[in-house]
């Protein structure tokens, strides 16, 4: 069963949005299905419509949680436990 928790959405100064949240194996953002080790932390790109451009998966030893993100410019930063 996969699990998407939105955490946080951002938008980068060129307009690309940004999503954080936790997933688990099998959530899917437009290009295919994640694989994840528990639940782990998940950043991912959309484009204007919703479709997934990319995302990139934060693994770790114990369930991960998204907390937030700061972006700035078209640099982001992400804060998990």
């Amino acid at each position: 069963m996969s699990v998407l928790q939105l955490e946080d959405v951002g938008f980068t100064s060129s307009g690309k949005c940004l999503v954080l949240g936790a997933v688990s194996s099998g959530a899917d953002f437009g290009k295919g299905a994640v694989s994840a080790a528990l639940r782990d932390v998940a950043l991912a790109e959309l484009t204007a419509t919703g479709d997934g451009v990319w995302v990139k998966t934060f693994p770790g030893a114990v369930d991960e949680l998204a907390v937030n993100m700061a972006v700035t410019g078209d640099n982001v930063a992400i804060g998990a436990t």
